[in-house]
């Protein structure tokens, strides 16, 4: 009698744990504040796993009249576990995490004893919202939960802060890190710095290349710039001061940058707007010289226009770190991998009943 061949269940569950494998891993969330009406696509904050590349839609994105975004703004975007923070120029208008669609803001931070006149970037941490003002020259600082007319708890202005055209800032547990436009530099106050104070250091002169810096990100280790004029990334030590050499560059023409702005970073890649080229680029956290772009968001399905600025989101929460789609390319290594292990067995199991009497 001749028995009947069953599969071997190994090589489907082999497929099936590494879909759920990949399904359960979590992938950061991108958030990026696009300043144009070009293109009639209109002002918008828009989001992407980490994970996106070429011409793919935004998974979330919030634009309509009920947004309150005007001329070119949102100029800048930061976020937290709860909310997003958009440089609206003379304010800076709070949305939820996962807000989509033709939505108003929950609270902003505006009227005449804000200051606010050039918002140009933001950034956030636990306690306090901090904001680039390349108009007014200064750092201004308000609550975390501000609202309404209100003006800053502190600011960083004067002729001894030196500050000229602020585009950028980041924060530590320690220091605020500016980029200092057109002077150029990256200034370096004290996290709680007020008033007329000259930087703690500063990284400026011939030697650092700097031409026009626009975007300033730093990690543990590294402090990571965009430069205009230069079109490239620059890394310096996050001590770095006066008259210092970038630790390495990530330049050329392989690199497709046009004009690169806003820049975040996690542990694994760099984050650059360019609004010249209408895309996202991201390269390797430790990326350096005339390299291509490991991918890039860009065509007009992303509905990008004129993207300035961009944060990166990845502590977990609803809107921050979540289950991506796995790419088609992905998809089709899982199905190889499972069928392989799943073939391996049907021909073992085929061995082994041909061995028998």
């Amino acid at each position: 009698m001749q028995r009947c061949r069953r599969l071997n269940p190994i090589g489907l569950l082999f497929l099936l744990s590494g879909v759920f494998l990949y399904a359960s891993q979590a992938y950061a969330v991108l958030y990026v504040a696009d300043g144009s009406l070009a293109n009639g696509t209109g002002q918008s904050v828009s989001t992407w796993f980490n994970n996106a590349k070429d011409n793919i839609a935004p998974t979330t994105r919030i634009a309509g009249t009920a947004t309150t975004f005007t001329g070119d703004a949102p100029a800048a975007v930061a976020v937290d576990a709860n909310w997003i923070y958009a440089a609206n120029w003379d304010r800076i208008d709070i949305f939820p995490i996962n807000g989509s669609g033709n939505i108003g803001p929950t609270r902003s931070i505006q009227g005449s004893a804000t200051n606010l006149v050039g918002a140009a970037a933001v950034t956030v941490d636990a306690n306090w919202i901090y904001v680039a003002d390349r108009t007014n020259n200064s750092i201004d600082i308000f609550p975390i939960n501000g609202d309404g007319d209100i003006g800053p708890t502190r600011s960083i202005l004067g002729a001894t802060s030196g500050l000229i055209n602020p585009f950028g800032v980041a924060v530590d547990a320690n220091w605020i890190y500016v980029a200092n436009g057109n002077h150029p530099s990256i200034d370096v106050f004290p996290i709680n710095g007020h008033g007329d104070i000259g930087p703690t250091r500063s990284i400026v002169g011939a030697t650092t290349t700097l031409g026009r810096v626009i975007g300033v990100a730093v990690d543990a280790k590294w402090i990571y710039v965009t430069d205009e004029i230069t079109q490239s990334i620059n890394v310096f030590p996050i001590n770095g001061a006066n008259n210092i050499a970038p630790t390495r560059s990530i330049h050329g023409a392989a690199t497709t940058l046009s004009a690169p702005h806003h820049i975040a970073v996690d542990a694994s890649w760099i984050y650059v707007t360019d609004p010249n080229s209408q895309s996202i680029d991201v390269f390797p956290i430790d990326g350096a010289n005339n390299i291509p772009p490991t991918r890039s968001i860009r065509g007009a399905n992303t509905m990008l226009a004129h993207p300035y600025g961009i944060a990166v989101n990845d502590d977990g929460a609803v809107g921050g770190s979540a289950t991506a789609v796995p790419t088609l390319s992905e998809w089709a290594l899982l199905l190889l991998v499972g069928l392989t292990g799943l073939f391996g067995m049907v021909a073992k199991q085929r061995v082994n009943w041909s061995a028998r009497p």
